[in-house]
């Protein structure tokens, strides 16, 4: 669900801060590329310099792996990975939240 949350708000602001198809394509795929090699889905994390393994805390997608690997690997319970899920949850609402007052100011004018 969180990650769900996470894609669907990010997808939705995209739509609501592009005004073509092909910026859609262009913004949602570099940005997918960026958040993947931030957050240790290309190159893992751990083979990472320590400046770019910090950098990875930031990204969305680090929050998702994570979670994965602490369940499917770690055998982690949900308390395990409840702060994964609450940043996606929350990476989620932002982005919903900020695509919503995009789409409104563009309805105001």
């Amino acid at each position: 669900g969180a990650i769900s949350l996470a894609a669907l708000g990010y997808a939705l602001l995209i739509s609501a801060i592009t005004r073509t198809t092909e910026q859609a394509s262009l913004l949602g795929g570099a940005g997918n590329l960026i958040l993947a090699a931030i957050g240790g889905i290309m190159v893992p994390k751990f083979v990472m310099p320590e400046a770019m393994q910090q950098l990875t805390n930031v990204s969305p997608m680090a929050w998702g792996l994570q979670g994965f690997l602490d369940v499917l690997l770690r055998n982690g319970s949900v308390s395990d990975v409840l702060f994964e899920v609450a940043a996606l949850c929350a990476f989620g609402l932002v982005t919903l939240a900020i695509a919503a007052w995009v789409l409104a100011r563009r309805a105001e004018s």
